[in-house]
Formats: C-alpha cells, structure tokens, sequence
C-alpha cells in the first residue's frame, strides 16, 4: 500500500487516470454509446453511425453546463 504524502500526488494521479480513460472510451464512441442504458440495445452499425455525430466537450470543474429549466438544444 502507497501512503500519499500530498495533495499534488493525488492530483497528478487523478488527472493521469482521467485522461488515461477519456481516451480510451472516446477512442471507441460506439463503445461509449454502449455503456449508456439509453443507447446500449442499439444495432452495432446504428450506434456507429450515431458515433459519427458525437462532439467531445471539456468543461472546467465549476463550469455552468446548463440551468435547470433551460431547453434541451442536444442530447
């Protein structure tokens, strides 16, 4: 067992393990439609062709993505 020492150390591993898996799941968007509920019974070929249309979006921590309320403009 590693007894981190400082907060720097967390951080670094947080962030390493973030973008380690960020990039792993967005390298595969149809994988990544498929561990939704809402997409997960798809066909293979309809969750590929849906994976053409996904955006990546990075939001800062504390970052206003949407209110409550407002219209939904995407999904």
């Amino acid at each position: 067992m590693t007894l981190l020492t400082d907060n720097s150390d967390v951080l670094q591993r947080v962030r390493h393990y973030s973008a380690s898996h960020t990039q792993n799941t967005m390298t595969q968007p149809a994988t990544f439609l498929h561990n939704i509920a809402l997409f997960a019974n798809l066909p293979e070929r309809t969750l590929q062709q849906l994976a053409t249309d996904l955006t990546l979006r990075y939001f800062a921590q504390g970052d206003t993505i949407f209110h409550e309320g407002d219209p939904g403009e995407v999904l």
